[in-house]
């Protein structure tokens, strides 16, 4: 497409909409599948770009409880953010500063993989990174603090988080 080659992909909980990461740096959302059922409809589905980086999508992740917040990461060095979340991911029309919280905090300037909410405390939030997983236990602040969880391991690219949601 014109948005560049994807990368990662996250469906909404109600199917209805997909945001797309892109190797350009951009979130798109495909919204109306709920219409969709046949190649017929696709007039029903609508595409928006609701946000634009300096480096490649790596990684997108939706609140487990208010999907108006995509947590959003990108990889490559030198950019200085790696970790956004945009605020009003389901209805914004088009990309705007105004939507997007960088919550880059104290992580050094290095690759981000993919991130993840805690669906158990959504204050919490865990990143593949280049070196490991990185987590913060305050991603509501404005300066969240980061901290190195794979204490022992040793700097190992971490590529994909993911967490379990479905009750045991």
């Amino acid at each position: 497409t014109s948005y560049g080659t994807a990368l990662c992909m996250e469906w909404s909980v109600d199917g209805n909409s997909l945001f797309v990461g892109t190797r350009s740096g951009r979130v798109v959302r495909i919204s109306g599948f709920n219409e969709w059922y046949s190649d017929m409809d696709n007039t029903n589905l609508t595409t928006a770009s609701i946000y634009f980086g300096a480096s490649a999508i790596s990684g997108i992740n939706l609140h487990p409880t208010d999907e108006e917040n995509l947590l959003i990461s990108m990889g490559g060095y030198g950019s200085g953010t790696h970790v956004v979340v945009h605020e009003r991911a389901t209805s914004a029309p088009s990309f705007s500063a105004a939507d997007v919280r960088v919550i880059q905090g104290d992580l050094p300037d290095f690759p981000v993989y993919d991130v993840e909410y805690n669906v158990n405390n959504t204050a919490q939030v865990l990143l593949g990174t280049e070196f490991g997983v990185w987590a913060t236990d305050d991603a509501n602040s404005a300066n969240p603090s980061w901290t190195q969880e794979a204490v022992g391991m040793g700097n190992v690219p971490v590529l994909d988080v993911r967490q379990q949601r479905l009750p045991y």
